[in-house]
């Protein structure tokens, strides 16, 4: 199950002022047959990485049917429900800088949400 954008926050870097609004989230599709929502190949390393070159990252997997069926889609059936999230992070918090990255299938999903 997704986890929603108020809990992710919370798993921001522990020395960042509590009033501080200047955080970073990633939203990211998995690949075509991935399982979870961050997938296995790239997601999760890609991940750890902004959380460490950042201390202060949330992340997120898109939670989206990752089919053959969605890849002939071009990605149209995860787009409108990355674009939500997006649009939910920035109404919970507007000065989130949000960063959209998605392997193969995902990257269709990204460019999918970016059109919505």
């Amino acid at each position: 199950m997704q986890e929603d954008y108020l809990h992710l926050r919370s798993r921001v870097r522990r020395n960042q002022s509590v009033t501080s609004m200047t955080q970073i989230a990633d939203l990211f599709p998995r690949s075509t047959t991935e399982m979870g929502t961050l997938g296995s190949i790239v997601g999760p390393g890609l991940a750890s990485g902004l959380i460490k070159d950042t201390g202060s990252c949330a992340v997120q997997g898109v939670d989206y049917p990752a089919d053959a069926a969605g890849n002939a889609a071009m990605g149209g059936t995860g787009g409108p429900k990355m674009a939500a999230l997006v649009k939910q992070a920035l109404e919970q918090c507007p000065d989130t800088k949000i960063i959209l990255g998605g392997y193969s299938q995902g990257a269709m999903v990204v460019h999918s949400a970016l059109n919505s």
